[in-house]
């Protein structure tokens, strides 16, 4: 498996899915599928860039894991998300932004889903 770090541009729209499903405007079913498309798009977005990846790279096991043991831990502070979570500096500053400097973080979302879709 090929280890690539994660970036701000790839965890902005898992943030994205953590405040809408944590507004209650993503059920589990919608959940699943934005995680799904996040995945092809990320995916794309290796390709694109020349990221050298495999078939493991950004899927929706580790996307879901990703959002479980990092995201939504940031994004609650702690409250919810896994007891084993890690998140790291760039889950915190994807959270920042979205909370304080809410048309930078949409901006970033948009630009996101107009270069990769």
């Amino acid at each position: 498996m090929i280890n690539v770090p994660w970036d701000l541009e790839e965890v902005i729209p898992l943030v994205d899915v953590c405040a809408r499903r944590e507004s209650g405007e993503l059920d589990g079913k919608n959940f699943t599928k934005e995680l799904q498309r996040i995945s092809l798009l990320l995916n794309r977005r290796a390709d694109i860039l020349g990221i050298v990846h495999d078939e493991k790279f950004r899927n929706y096991s580790g996307i879901r894991k990703q959002f479980y043991f990092r995201v939504l831990v940031a994004f609650t502070d702690g409250e919810k998300g896994s007891s084993n979570g890690h998140p790291r500096e760039i889950d915190y500053q994807a959270v920042k932004l979205y909370r304080e400097k809410r048309e930078v973080f949409n901006n970033m979302l948009n630009d996101f889903y107009q270069k990769y879709k």
